[in-house]
């Protein structure tokens, strides 16, 4: 049997696919049975994906939510989700539409901090104009930002994008990666908050922080993964890689069998 030229990818310990077209509020979570509770029925919410359907969020009142942060407490995660952004919601220019985050605002605004992590578009940075998709860190005594995407309402809008972060215990770095490439450190501080974990808003921040886009294929990792995985998990993502070898010129996949998962 052919082995892969990459390493193989551990399985998930969560993996919402994102796709339940259901006349159901309930989010299926097809790892250990943590399901989410939409704020509509997903068949409402349902829209084209990439391979598959997708959820959309359309910057007003849609999320998901959990009743318990599922990142794991003291050991490595990463996490991975394909977004999809539509520009501003209504023209509100929200400076906080959240995608995805375990977060939560330690203190009173305006002098807050964040603890955990939130990946959002950010359409200001206290001097002007900062139209991008960003990570944000911190353990409620202080934050750090990295840029992830630019030009996200207008060059990179209406295109779809894998994010991954990953985090090391030891270090107590997170990684965030686009489209598999790597995009810098994200050094300390980072904390988890308590059981806070959203997609499609921000559960904290004023006004909630709706996203006004798609996202499709949430999942969290209890291990922190190579490059190597990260790089052969978006080419299975994209249909392009198989659990033997390179699979040139296939469509992308979002209905990844459990069998290209291994240790």
């Amino acid at each position: 049997m052919r082995r892969s030229i990459y390493d193989f990818v551990p399985a998930p310990i969560r993996r919402w696919q994102l796709n339940d077209n259901l006349p159901s509020t309930v989010v299926r979570e097809v790892m250990a049975g943590e399901n989410g509770m939409a704020s509509h029925n997903t068949s409402d919410m349902s829209t084209a994906g990439v391979g598959d359907t997708a959820l959309a969020f359309n910057g007003v009142n849609r999320k998901i939510s959990f009743g318990e942060n599922p990142l794991p407490s003291s050991s490595d995660w990463t996490i991975v989700a394909r977004v999809f952004c539509a520009g501003e919601a209504d023209g509100n220019g929200d400076t906080n539409a959240t995608a995805f985050e375990a977060a939560e605002y330690v203190g009173i605004f305006p002098d807050e901090e964040l603890k955990g992590f939130s990946v959002y578009r950010k359409t200001w940075d206290g001097a002007g104009a900062y139209d991008k998709i960003v990570a944000q860190v911190g353990d409620g005594n202080g934050t750090r930002f990295v840029d992830l995407i630019s030009d996200i309402t207008t060059v990179a809008k209406n295109e779809w994008f894998d994010l991954c972060l990953t985090y090391d215990s030891i270090t107590g770095r997170v990684g965030p990666y686009v489209n598999a490439t790597y995009k810098g450190n994200l050094i300390k501080p980072y904390a988890k908050a308590n059981n806070n974990f959203s997609i499609g808003n921000s559960i904290d921040w004023v006004g909630n922080g709706w996203w006004n886009g798609r996202i499709q294929n949430v999942m969290i990792f209890d291990k922190k993964l190579t490059v190597k995985q990260i790089i052969k998990l978006y080419d299975i993502r994209r249909g392009r890689e198989s659990a033997y070898g390179p699979r040139p010129n296939r469509i992308y996949n979002t209905n990844i069998n459990s069998s290209i998962f291994g240790d």
